[in-house]
């Protein structure tokens, strides 16, 4: 195995882990507890993970992905034609296309929680109106569903890259 193959597999392991972990963690994990302790909790922690969080996963998954791309490119090299002739290449597509649905749902659930972030600074100080709540609650569900069916793609590809070999 070469230092190229190595360092490919490397950056796509690790940087596929965080990715990966970093999103089951804030979907089942952090955000359901922060929720729970209420509104005056909720917005500033939300606010601080949330711009972190938004960045360090979508650096994750591109360096995942890339390095995932360049792998697979560099393994069948000259013989990308049967990449789909055997259980691995099939395995891998499936890996692949989760993975970018879910970095889709990742920055779906990213664009919500800075419309919520934008529409709860508008209200500092004041009630919100019928309208407003129902806003504010629909981008609440719409962050949380997205961020879960990342998680839950994410989920699938590893699922999807781990059996690759054997299939």
């Amino acid at each position: 195995m070469t230092f190229d193959i190595i360092f490919l597999r490397l950056l796509h392991i690790v940087f596929g882990t965080f990715w990966v972990g970093s999103a089951i963690f804030f979907a089942f994990i952090l955000e359901p507890q922060i929720r729970v302790l209420g509104a005056d909790v909720r917005r500033p922690v939300m606010a601080a993970v949330g711009r972190v969080m938004g960045r360090s996963l979508t650096v994750s998954a591109v360096i995942s992905i890339l390095a995932g791309l360049a792998l697979v490119l560099r393994l069948r090299l000259g013989d990308l034609g049967s990449l789909f002739e055997s259980g691995w290449g099939w395995a891998i597509l499936a890996g692949f296309l989760a993975s970018l649905a879910a970095l889709v749902f990742n920055g779906l659930s990213g664009m919500s929680m800075a419309r919520l972030e934008r529409l709860e600074a508008a209200l500092q100080g004041r009630q919100p109106t019928q309208e407003e709540a129902a806003r504010l609650e629909g981008l609440r569900r719409r962050m949380r569903r997205t961020a879960q069916g990342a998680a839950v793609l994410l989920i699938v590809t590893v699922i999807a890259m781990a059996v690759a070999r054997y299939v």
